[in-house]
């Protein structure tokens, strides 16, 4: 077993846990109302310490409570923040006299992969939006009904960070902090970007989070 530790904050709860320790949580977030809420997170990590990433695997349990059918979802995708020096985060640092990030090198920085979104084993278009990447639109092939539940699975790495720059992503010790790396829905319209400032918003929100492997023996095997 690797000698990697893994330091979780969510909204005011945060836990020190070790690998392949799996862990349920509750959100303390709460908001007025909101378009999808989510009724359980499944997520599952892997850990690839050559790469700096962790292989991401998120199963959602999401339910429409509004009055109308629902064609597009968006998520917030806040460990996409990282990728570049134009996102809202990359501009708090500068108008905090931050140049650190400006002028990090590109390994420091972090980023989202997808592979896959699917719902009924059917894959759906996603993109990050234009001029805001850390918000996430998907397109579905099916409306979802008031009050009808889905299962959203979404298959996807993050290229984690320098720790130095928020207090989240990988020192170098191989030592992760994470906050806010799941892809989670929109509340009521407001697509609020990463400015390393607030929590996320959510709704009270079960979670159940596993850590699978953190080793390349899989990939040699």
């Amino acid at each position: 077993m690797l000698n990697t530790k893994i330091h979780i904050k969510s909204s005011d709860l945060s836990r020190r846990i070790k690998p392949f320790l799996g862990f349920f949580f509750s959100m303390l977030s709460f908001f007025s109302s909101a378009q999808i809420q989510v009724k359980k997170h499944d997520i599952s990590i892997e850990f690839d310490r050559d790469a700096h990433k962790i292989l991401v695997h998120q199963v959602s349990m999401i339910i429409n409570e509004t009055k109308n059918p629902i064609d597009t979802l968006y998520f917030y995708a806040w460990a996409n923040a990282y990728k570049n020096k134009k996102t809202a985060l990359a501009t708090r640092f500068i108008e905090n006299y931050d140049l650190n990030f400006h002028f990090t090198r590109e390994k420091n920085r972090g980023y989202i992969e997808i592979d896959h979104v699917k719902i009924d084993s059917i894959e759906l278009k996603r993109k990050f939006l234009e001029n805001q990447i850390d918000i996430l639109k998907v397109v579905l092939k099916k409306k979802i009904s008031p009050g009808q539940q889905k299962k959203i699975i979404f298959s996807y790495s993050i290229k984690l960070p320098n720790q130095k720059f928020t207090g989240f992503g990988i020192d170098g010790k191989n030592n992760i902090f994470l906050k806010d790396f799941y892809f989670s829905p929109v509340l009521n319209k407001n697509l609020y970007s990463n400015k390393s400032l607030d929590d996320m918003p959510e709704l009270p929100t079960d979670f159940i989070v596993n850590f699978e492997s953190f080793s390349n023996e899989k990939k040699d095997n």
